[in-house]
């Protein structure tokens, strides 16, 4: 059987200042690369002057996306790609020369495997700042707690890519979280990768092509998860049943600062999330007179007055 294939996207916007450094970690890789495609997102810099420099040197492909949006230049790039297992590389990140080789080393034969999560370290390009993210050896849990790699650090199967039909086009945030769940829909054997990161996350603050609210976000990441526990309660009740108390109080946590930042749905979140009868442990987010309404009269009471107290 011939080693598998792999192609590398690019979806570019605005990134006249970083796009280089990308496309070259991607060309360096030690393991062949089938094709670098770099999708100019209707960038309004000097983006695609430099893509246009780069391909006078390297072997890429440029291909202009009119309809702006990270999961749509994903979408475009995947599609015109022809190889088994599809790289995405945010155009402000980086990879070291062994990843991809490192991931391919990890794959089965046996097809089933929808996606590598991989360790990751994500760097403030603002004070340089660096933090390594590792990943969840229980995947259904790194998924509920955004610790299962995230876009530049993980390998997808094209297979899969076409089985869900590629990204969800009209979310603005939590993209990959909702792909990798529509993937695990289908098969939960992730390939769960803790070895040293070998790719480097750097955010910006501004003018990421995904960049949105902050509270925003969080709040669709919130109701992401809500629809994950309602799968699992239903489809797979003891993967449910997997998911630890350090877990549960991180999400308690979650549906608390959802009320807080004003969204009006904690306690459907709750109902969708927690387990009946669940006790939460102190916390800055959970005072004693919450503990002790909730205790007493439920979530949704105790939810209630403190939308009042605000």
């Amino acid at each position: 059987m011939s080693p598998p294939s792999v192609s590398i996207v690019i979806p570019c916007f605005n990134v006249e200042h970083f796009v280089e450094e990308a496309v070259l970690s991607a060309n360096s890789q030690t393991y062949p690369i089938e094709e670098i495609i770099c999708i100019d997102n209707a960038s309004t810099d000097s983006t695609l002057r430099v893509l246009g420099s780069l391909k006078s040197k390297l072997n890429i492909t440029i291909i202009e996306e009119s309809k702006r949006g990270a999961p749509t230049a994903r979408n475009t790039g995947w599609r015109s790609c022809k190889s088994d297992w599809i790289q995405f590389l945010d155009a402000d990140d980086i990879l070291l020369p062994d990843k991809i080789a490192h991931q391919v080393s990890l794959i089965a034969p046996s097809g089933d495997q929808p996606f590598v999560a991989s360790r990751t370290i994500k760097k403030s390009l603002e004070t340089d700042e660096e933090k390594e993210w590792y990943v969840h050896e229980n995947p259904w849990q790194g998924l509920l707690q955004n610790k299962l790699g995230i876009t530049s650090a993980n390998l997808f199967s094209r297979e899969f890519l076409e089985l869900i039909n590629g990204w969800r086009e009209d979310l603005k945030s939590s993209q990959e979280y909702d792909l990798m769940f529509r993937m695990m829909k289908l098969s939960d054997n992730v390939i769960i990768d803790n070895a040293p990161p070998l790719s480097v996350i750097r955010r910006r603050t501004q003018g990421s092509i995904s960049a949105g609210s902050e509270a925003e976000n969080k709040h669709r990441f919130l109701r992401l998860m809500s629809e994950i526990g309602v799968y699992l309660k239903d489809e797979k009740p003891d993967s449910y049943k997997s998911l630890d108390d350090d877990f549960f109080q991180e999400m308690f946590i979650r549906i608390r600062l959802n009320t807080i930042d004003g969204w009006p749905d904690s306690n459907l979140f709750y109902k969708q999330l927690m387990p009946q009868r669940f006790s939460p442990r102190d916390h800055e987010f959970i005072p004693q007179w919450f503990r002790i309404l909730m205790s007493l009269f439920g979530f949704r009471f105790a939810d209630v007055i403190q939308r009042f107290k605000k």
